[in-house]
């Protein structure tokens, strides 16, 4: 259970703690019905100045603004109850907050002109990312949920480790749909303090040599969803506290492309003739993908052929699939081929020996390039891969050609041969303890030598040998870690420094050589090698070759061909490995800025191109603790900033960058800023950048008199028509942003699309929710009654605090089962407390405990033994 420590305070009163809240997963707890005392005496004036806090020494669940946990109030004649949640939170205004000595601090003034009877103060601490989220420090399962509007395509998120290492999985109904494992900037430090901190070596996804040349922590998780709200998590780990990342959501999108829909089954010799839309990830669309006449409108292609321009046609069914793709040929082919093959995984036990899918009847085909060069899975047009085929990833360029011309561009296909195997065996003497490399503890002595199987980890899924980094075990599970007390042990040629937590600190050819690679002899090849410093982590030095002589000097800044990342060329080098080489044709750029405007970032998990960032004029000499006195500053001095949005000035959620590429996030620190477009806006901006709310200096006031709260118009769709779009209005000192959900006065759900417009209202917002699903779901009764009285009233309040998402996806099996790891049933549990420690309930009311079992966390293969009482036991892991 988590400890809250809270506190409110009324201008000329004394403090009110409200500490040592419980937290409780039966919705919100009105009245502290859970702390057994409602705080009486507690009755605000109309404009009166209010101090809400959170946060603390002995706090155990942090407040995080920049994961969209807020502090509100709602002031009221009608006394709500713990059914009601949904209504307080949508009804309720926002209070502006700043960081103070490790504790958010919200002033405001309150306001009541009404005297309404009622107050509710409410701590919202649920994680959820509604445009984004940020964070700095650690992070253990630390779940946020996000959602989907109702519009059909691709979706997802695009995430941004800035420092440590951080995993990011994606959940939907329950299942892990995408784990990027901990990716980051791939230095030997950051691999040592995630085995350090506990994490499995299965679970590391740095890129390997750990030599701090490679930052995969950039990337996107990209999902498929049909027409319908879709309701997802993010679960995010981290146990280093330097950790610092963000998130952006992906709102769902179509790619168009022109077609001719005529229904006649002869698809040759037209031209296209509309514009329609399909949800797959090429220009034009290809087998397996669906398609769209208009937004959400799938188009029934009744199994016939249409024509898609270039002399391609393609067959649609029924659902509006694509299952075919054809040419318009008799004779010859009238276009050049087209490869539709996508990236392929293969399966152990299933062969892939057949023809590169394309069309066109391709004559010749033209191996580009190879990574690796040696590779044997692809000749002349068809692939070769079989269970015998080395283990790795390839990276195949190619072209086909026939009497038209050759195809364009190149089609690179990715493809990826695992080895499902957790661990592989080795075979070291283990008894024989060595302290160093050279007589007289000579490592690669053979005499008296008895060698035990082990078995090993690397931080490569592929490679047969160890090597630093590697981790070595007693068990081919990989449970018993070797405890080698940081000696030296023989293996075979080689020799491995052994840690005490079992990885490999360092191996040793017993040729005399130390090496912080794979065991191996290498013939260094010619060129020109270079030592050269990272464009986005200057702490980042490596080796680069110019195998092209391309006239690169020092001062140059050029691109890896493998990365397309950025260096800066320091000084001449003598040939050395491990290298990374230089691009053919290399621009010679003059500076990383010139170079990383051009950039695209990859990744090990995917690859995105760099976005644009608008400049805008921020004052950071105005730095306060409130938008008044950010906006009252006498002097402000404005410097160009860049932010990711995409309006004028950045907007909530936006992240505000001090460089042109955004590669260097403002720390903020949660203080109030001054930015300027014609008239001057106070912005409260995060330690990540994270823009946390923005309010007109116009409407700005002290605490200590009534504000004047703006009405604000906005352009929305509904969430149930996207046809219908309408203007709409709230009076608020914040500024909802795009894709919030709202439920306007006639009781329709729409989705903000343009945060501010002018033009003829056509209702009015009365309540906010996180997605379509919720607002839809819900029936709220939106009027009010107001009594009167001849004698005095007091308001009674009343503080709330947002349950905790005690929340848990588990994998459940019988206790008769043998093998406690089997796959099992999974369901949605919750628990007041800790998982494995607390009582397991089936329902968000906690009134029906869990029956007996085995559970495991799906996010992990963490588990336990239930006893269906009171009692966990026995502790496991099934992770590999």
């Amino acid at each position: 259970m988590d400890i809250l420590n809270q506190s409110i305070q009324l201008s000329g009163e004394p403090l009110k703690e409200i500490n040592n809240v419980v937290s409780v997963r039966s919705g919100i707890a009105l009245y502290d019905k859970y702390t057994g005392e409602q705080i009486f005496g507690l009755s605000p004036s109309h404009g009166q100045s209010i101090t809400i806090k959170s946060g603390g020494a002995s706090t155990t669940k942090q407040f995080a603004p920049t994961l969209n946990n807020k502090f509100c109030y709602l002031v009221s004649d009608i006394k709500y109850n713990d059914s009601q949640t949904d209504e307080i939170i949508s009804l309720a205004t926002e209070i502006p907050l700043v960081l103070t000595s490790g504790i958010f601090v919200g002033e405001f003034t309150f306001s009541n002109p009404n005297d309404y009877e009622y107050a509710y103060f409410l701590w919202d601490y649920s994680d959820k990312i509604l445009k984004s989220a940020s964070y700095i420090g650690a992070t253990s399962n630390r779940s946020m949920s996000i959602s989907f509007n109702n519009n059909a395509g691709r979706c997802g998120l695009n995430y941004n480790v800035v420092s440590a290492p951080t995993r990011f999985q994606f959940i939907v109904n329950g299942e892990v749909q995408k784990d990027t494992g901990y990716v980051g900037l791939n230095t030997q430090e950051n691999y040592d303090y995630l085995i350090a901190a506990g994490v499995l070596p299965s679970e590391i996804s740095l890129s390997s040599p750990y030599n701090g040349s490679v930052n995969n922590g950039k990337g996107n998780i990209i999902t498929v969803k049909n027409i319908g709200v879709l309701d997802a998590s993010v679960v995010v780990s981290s146990p280093l506290s330097t950790s610092s990342w963000s998130i952006t959501k992906i709102n769902p999108y179509t790619t168009s492309f022109s077609i001719n829909p005529t229904k006649d089954n002869t698809p040759c010799g037209k031209s296209t003739t509309a514009t329609y839309l399909h949800n797959g990830s090429n220009i034009s669309p290809i087998v397996g993908d669906v398609i769209y006449s208009a937004s959400n409108v799938v188009f029934n292609g009744e199994n016939k052929n249409y024509y898609i321009g270039n002399n391609i046609f393609i067959n649609i069914d029924n659902n509006g699939v694509v299952t075919s793709i054809n040419d318009c040929y008799s004779d010859g082919p009238f276009a050049v081929p087209y490869i539709y093959e996508s990236d392929i995984v293969y399966s152990n036990g299933e062969e892939i020996k057949r023809p590169v899918l394309a069309i066109g009847g391709p004559t010749s085909w033209t191996l580009v390039s190879a990574t690796p060069a040696s590779q044997s899975i692809y000749s002349n047009g068809v692939w070769n891969i079989d269970g015998n085929t080395p283990k790795g990833n390839y990276v195949i360029e190619i072209n086909a050609t026939n009497s038209i011309g050759p195809s364009t561009p190149n089609k690179v296909i990715n493809v990826s041969v695992p080895d499902l195997a957790g661990t592989r065996p080795v075979e070291i003497d283990i008894d024989m303890v060595h302290y160093g490399t050279s007589n007289p503890h000579d490592p690669c002595s053979t005499t008296g030598v008895v060698l035990t199987t082990m078995f090993f980890s690397g931080p490569t899924q592929f490679q047969q040998l160890p090597s630093k980094g590697s981790f070595i075990y007693y068990d081919s599970e990989g449970l018993r870690p070797f405890n080698g007390g940081g000696f030296w042990y023989y293996q075979a040629n080689y020799a491995l420094r052994i840690s005490a937590i079992g990885s490999v600190m360092d191996t040793f050819i017993c040729d005399g050589t130390t090496t912080t690679a794979s065991p191996s002899t290498t013939t260094l090849p010619g060129g020109s090698y270079f030592n050269a410093r990272s464009c986005t982590d200057k702490s980042a030095l490596i080796t680069l070759r110019d195998a092209n002589a391309q006239g690169i000097v020092v001062g140059n800044v050029v691109k890896t061909a493998d990365d397309l990342n950025c260096w800066e060329i320091l000084s001449v080098a003598t040939a050395v490995y491990p290298y990374k080489l230089i691009v053919s044709s290399a621009t010679k750029y003059t500076s990383c800025s010139a170079c990383n405007s051009q950039s695209t970032t990859t990744s090990t998990t995917t690859t995105t191109t760099a976005p644009p960032f608008t400049t805008f004029s921020l004052a950071t000499n105005t730095i306060s603790s409130s938008a008044y006195d950010s906006c009252v500053f006498a002097s402000p001095s404005y410097t160009a900033h860049y932010h990711n949005g995409t309006s004028v000035l950045p907007i909530v959620g936006d992240f505000v960058y001090t460089n042109s590429n955004g590669t260097t996030p403002l720390k903020g620190d949660f203080k109030w800023y001054i930015m300027l477009n014609a008239v001057k806006y106070a912005v409260n901006i995060s330690d990540t950048g994270q823009v946390i709310n923005v309010v007109a200096c116009s409407s700005a006031t002290t605490t200590t008199s009534t504000t004047t709260i703006p009405l604000t118009k906005c352009i929305a769709t509904r969430c149930d028509n996207n046809s219908i779009t309408q203007i709409l209005s709230y009076t608020s000192k914040r500024l909802l942003s795009v894709g919030t959900v709202v439920r306007d006065a006639n009781g329709s759900c729409y989705t903000i699309t343009t945060a501010t417009t002018t033009g003829t209202v056509y209702s009015s917002i009365l309540f906010v929710f996180n997605n379509c699903s919720d607002c839809l779901s819900k029936t709220t009764t939106t009027s009010t009654s107001t009594s009167t009285s001849t004698t005095s009233t007091s308001t009674t309040t009343s503080t709330t605090t947002m349950a905790l998402p005690n929340k848990y996806v588990l994998s459940f099996v019988d206790l008769i089962k043998v093998d406690r790891c089997d796959k099992g049933v999974i369901d949605v549990y919750f628990t007041d407390g800790y998982i494995f420690v607390d009582v397991l309930y089936t329902d968000i009311g906690m009134t029906t405990i869990a029956p007996a079992g085995i559970y495991k966390l799906v996010v992990n293969n963490q588990g336990a033994i239930w006893d269906g009482i009171s009692v966990w036991s026995d502790p496991f892991s099934c992770a590999r």
